[in-house]
Order: C-alpha cells, then sequence, then structure tokens
C-alpha cells in the first residue's frame, strides 16, 4: 500500500479522545434520562447532526421502544444490531422494551436494523461505538454513541452512503480471509479497534483500492470524489495521522 509518504500502515490503537473534539461538536447534551427521553417524544428514531453537511453519516443514532405504538411517525419494536461479548467476537441480538444490560455496552461494526410491528426496517451501518439504555415505564431509548458517522442506508450504491457500507463490508471480508482462515485474528483485532482509527482505515483502503482501479474511479466518481473531499477535511482538522498503522 503506497502513499506519497511512502509507505502505509494502520495502527487502530486506542487513542486521547481530546484529540477528536472537533468530531464532536455537533453532538447535543443529553447526559441525563430526563433530557434523553424527551428528546425522543416526537420520534421514533432520531439522528444526531451530521459534522459537516458533506459527511457521509450523522453524529449518532437514538431509537425509542414503547409498549404502544404512537401512529405519529415510524415506531420501531426492536433493535437488532451487534454487541462485543467480551471474548474478541460479536453478538447478534434484538433488542426490545425490556433490555438485557446496564451500562454502555461496546457495539460491533455493522448494520443496525430497526423493525417495527409490520415488518417494516430501517436499516444503518456504524463502525463501532457503544450503547446505552435509558428506561422509563412505558418506553426504552436506545442510545448509539460512536466517534464515526453513522451510515443510513436506501439499498440504493448510486447513494454514498451505501456505496460505503459495500465497500466496507467487502473490505471486512477480503481481510478476514487474507489475515487468518479461522477469522480469530481478524475477529480480535477488530474487538481492540478504535472506532475512530477504525473509520479512517476503512477511508484509507477504499481510497487505495479506487487508485488501483480506474474503472472504479469513473464508475462511481461521485462517491470517490466525496471520499476524497472527506479525507481532505479530516487532513485539513488535524484529524488525520501522519502514519496508520495496522497490527
Amino acid at each position: 500500500m503506497i502513499t506519497t509518504a511512502g509507505k502505509l500502515s494502520l495502527n487502530l490503537k486506542r487513542r486521547d479522545l481530546a484529540a477528536r473534539a472537533p468530531l464532536q461538536e455537533t453532538q447535543v447534551d443529553l447526559q441525563t434520562s430526563p433530557k434523553i427521553l424527551q428528546a425522543m417524544q416526537n420520534w421514533g428514531y432520531h439522528l444526531l447532526p451530521k459534522a459537516h453537511p458533506a459527511s457521509p453519516g450523522y453524529g449518532g443514532l437514538m431509537v425509542a421502544i414503547r409498549d404502544q405504538p404512537t401512529g405519529r411517525h415510524f415506531d420501531p419494536e426492536t433493535v437488532r444490531l451487534q454487541l462485543a461479548n467480551g471474548r474478541s467476537g460479536p453478538d447478534w441480538v434484538s433488542l426490545g422494551l425490556q433490555p438485557f444490560f446496564s451500562g454502555l455496552r461496546p457495539i460491533w461494526p455493522g448494520r443496525v436494523t430497526l423493525t417495527d410491528r409490520v415488518d417494516k426496517q430501517v436499516h444503518f451501518f456504524i463502525f463501532g461505538g457503544s450503547l446505552e439504555a435509558t428506561v422509563s415505564p412505558r418506553q426504552t431509548v436506545y442510545n448509539l454513541v460512536t466517534e464515526a458517522p453513522v451510515l443510513v442506508l436506501t439499498e440504493e450504491l448510486t447513494e454514498i452512503p451505501d456505496r460505503l457500507y459495500s465497500e466496507v463490508e467487502g473490505l471486512l471480508a477480503r481481510r478476514g480471509r487474507a489475515w487468518n482462515q479461522n477469522g480469530q485474528r481478524f475477529l480480535h483485532f477488530l474487538a481492540k479497534a478504535d472506532t475512530f482509527h477504525f473509520y479512517l482505515m476503512c477511508l484509507q483502503l477504499v481510497l487505495e483500492r479506487y487508485h488501483e482501479h480506474r474503472i472504479l474511479r469513473q464508475t462511481w466518481r461521485e462517491f470517490y470524489l466525496a471520499i476524497l473531499q472527506e479525507k481532505k477535511r479530516l487532513v485539513e482538522a488535524g484529524l488525520w495521522p501522519a502514519t496508520l498503522l495496522m497490527e
């Protein structure tokens, strides 16, 4: 893998969150249960604002599960996603009105699916983060906190978030096969990965793939330019490290 500085390596070790403060500027202050519950009174789910208008995704995701649907908007009954299980791997879980955990739980990179009572679904992709449940007598609000954009999926590959999701899914599959046939080394790597660094890694590897294949740059020109611009913004903000190492 070659960059203008020479060899590129990718290091996803945890680092000081303060260095990433600019990405948190659009996060709303919802540190207490009353604020969270109040904020979700009129929504089935709520996407926190983007870090900047051209970002491929949103600043976070909040989901309200109620004992009775409101009928005024999309009323999810379950949230399906992958949670880290503490054994260097993920578990698919479906969360409803009664959460089975307390405190913060790490979220594994992957799809997040909301389903309502008539099986209508809304899909997202998250690069990792943490999940917290706020419980009241008639509803539970799940707060997905992440340092990387939350992608809204429409199943249209012409959309930039869907294209990025498709590229990242392919990247994960290829890396998993390359690292270890049984996948344990790759699972251990993802378990230790810092969400923001993982996002940077994905952007860089997608760009390298497109640099290597002219047909991709031509076919998905708008997507390619959008990812280039996202990297440029991060570099200018001082959020792109000079060296990315993968262990």
